[in-house]
């Protein structure tokens, strides 16, 4: 079965926290899994990409700083330059688990989100008085399940209710829920 993705809002520290989940047939059982995943926003000016993009090449091992200069055919000094032109935003950041970027007035560059974490923790103790983009009904029900059912077997009742819910949630417009935040708190 597909997983089923879900965006619950902005946590107190301003992440982003993403969601899915999964409720498998096994052996005629509903077996559930859920796992979550922290991006925290940021702009994407060239100057912070090449600050980074610079921190990283200081970082990186001398053989494969010569490796990178023979096969781009640069010198030291043009690596960072060289790297960005060739990879862009992400041979600075990572930028894989969310790679949705947001243009925003006021800001000076598009905002995107670098990974911070995911799988198996906890999002909601942080939680906290973030955003919530999803109904506290749904974030409850998520929560609590993930905590008593994770790989494990789950009632019929609770599927129904997490798929009923869910369905109401992912027709909301969590990209403008996205940009208000960013408005509010990035900008």
């Amino acid at each position: 079965m597909r997983e089923n993705k879900f965006i619950l809002g902005f946590n107190e520290q301003g992440v982003l926290v993403l969601g899915g989940f999964k409720i498998r047939e096994n052996d005629s059982k509903k077996e559930f899994s859920a796992s979550f995943e922290e991006v925290e926003p940021f702009v994407a000016t060239d100057s912070y990409l090449l600050e980074r993009l610079e921190y990283l090449v200081d970082d990186m091992d001398s053989d494969l700083k010569f490796k990178i200069c023979e096969r781009f055919d640069v010198k030291p000094s043009e690596l960072v330059e060289t790297i960005y032109q060739y990879d862009g935003i992400e041979s600075a950041v990572d930028i894989s688990l969310f790679p949705d970027s947001f243009e925003v007035d006021g800001a000076e560059d598009d905002i995107y989100f670098e990974s911070v974490g995911c799988g198996q923790m906890d999002v909601f103790e942080d939680f906290g008085d973030g955003d919530l983009f999803v109904s506290e009904e749904f974030f409850n029900l998520i929560r609590d399940t993930w905590k008593e059912y994770h790989l494990s077997e789950i009632p019929e009742d609770k599927v129904e209710k997490m798929m009923e819910l869910y369905e109401k949630e992912k027709e909301k417009d969590t990209d403008s829920l996205i940009v208000k935040y960013l408005e509010k708190n990035i900008v």
